[in-house]
């Protein structure tokens, strides 16, 4: 949150190559799905709790710094701060009387909206292996550790529409 949140600010405030360069750094990374991108990353950094953190918490960034950077270069665009600047008001002084405080009800809703999908992606995550280890309880290496039984309920469901399924049997 809080990286993404400052990237965003510096790409959607400031107009200058850094801006432009954090802007494409953020769209290349939205090119790749958050799950793929954890996986990997969780893969290189190793299974276990650290690697879970950082997977995930870089996994996240890139949507929250690109919503913030929308929000943040329609808010630099109002009148209220076009008049800050025109009474020379001091940039970080702009950005956190006027702009951060006005981009707060758009960053907590993606906030909360990301803490659920992480909560996901750690749970895949620990279903491939790559999240926390045991003896430590985690949805996802619980669901590995029952990969048997699910299987089984796959294959019963199988063989319940087999049975009862009519287009096929005839």
């Amino acid at each position: 949150l809080v990286v993404g949140v400052f990237l965003g600010v510096v790409a959607g405030y400031t107009d200058n190559g850094a801006s432009a360069g954090v802007g494409a750094l953020i769209d290349l990374m939205l090119t790749i799905p958050s799950l793929v991108l954890a996986v990997a990353l969780a893969s290189i950094l190793g299974a276990g709790l650290f690697g879970l953190v950082v997977a995930l918490s870089l996994t996240f960034v890139p949507p929250m710094a690109r919503l913030v950077r929308g929000r943040v270069l329609e808010i630099v665009a109002e009148d209220y701060v076009q008049a800050a600047r025109a009474l020379g008001g001091a940039p970080r002084r702009i950005m956190f009387r006027h702009v951060l405080p006005n981009a707060v009800s758009v960053i907590l809703v993606e906030a909360s909206l990301s803490a659920g999908q992480a909560v996901l992606v750690a749970a895949a995550l620990g279903f491939l292996g790559l999240g926390v280890q045991p003896p430590a309880p985690e949805w996802g290496t619980m669901l590995g550790a029952g990969r048997e039984f699910i299987l089984g309920f796959n294959l019963f469901g199988d063989g319940l529409r087999d049975r009862f399924d009519r287009e096929r049997a005839s």
